[in-house]
């Protein structure tokens, strides 16, 4: 009976630590995404000159990547490369790019690259998602699936040209298609995991930066001590 008992209690106090260890590692799990996210918001509003719209930004981006299979940070590394070189991505813009790398198995963060360097005249990244590109002048001559053309030598016209390659069939829905695969889908679900402890992590952030403040300045203490 006595050891009934002790086994009894056993199984509590495992299941009781086992509880802790996973709300312990969800802690932690929340502490380290708002940090991450923090620091994206901050990077964001630094670029873009504007809290509120660093925060507009983060929410579309935050959106894109919950229904696709490319993940929250390629996708801000990549919105925050175009908006230095002035440009602010729409989620049109975002989704027919996506598609396009989807469709050549690549990511998002190669393509931006091969985009960037197009604008600049080097044209050897977009050959690694099939597009062909000369300069002759003023102009740019781009192909892809078979569809040719010509545009202005500069930047948002060569932008422009290389997005609307993403309307073509055999490249719209390439995301889609990716984001039914159980990659894509753990993909997703990882961003919605990460969506929810971001969501948590707001709600208590003020309570853990004080908390972090408080411990800082007890080990400073202790320290000069």
């Amino acid at each position: 009976e006595m050891f009934k008992s002790f086994s009894s209690s056993a199984l509590v106090v495992g299941a009781i630590a086992g509880i802790g260890a996973v709300v312990s590692s969800i802690g932690n799990k929340v502490v380290e995404v708002t940090a991450k996210y923090q620091k994206f918001e901050a990077v964001l509003t630094n670029t873009l000159g504007s809290k509120s719209e660093a925060q507009k930004a983060m929410k579309q981006i935050l959106d894109f990547a919950a229904k696709t299979p490319f993940q929250v940070d390629e996708l801000t590394d990549s919105f925050v490369k175009f908006a230095n070189r002035g440009i602010k991505l729409t989620i049109a813009e975002m989704t027919k790019l996506g598609d396009i790398a989807s469709s050549q198995g690549k990511s998002f963060n190669q393509l931006t690259e091969a985009v960037l360097d197009a604008q600049t005249g080097e044209f050897e990244r977009l050959k690694e998602f099939g597009i062909r590109a000369s300069k002759e002048g003023d102009k740019v001559t781009l192909s892809f699936k078979g569809v040719t053309k010509e545009v202005a030598n500069n930047e948002q016209a060569i932008k422009n040209a290389i997005v609307a390659y993403g309307d073509l069939n055999g490249v719209a829905g390439g995301m889609e298609a990716i984001s039914r695969t159980i990659g894509g889908q753990l993909s997703n679900l990882q961003d919605n995991l990460d969506s929810l402890f971001k969501a948590i992590g707001d709600r208590t952030s003020e309570y853990t930066s004080n908390a972090i403040s408080g411990f800082n300045n007890l080990i400073s203490t202790v320290k000069e001590f």
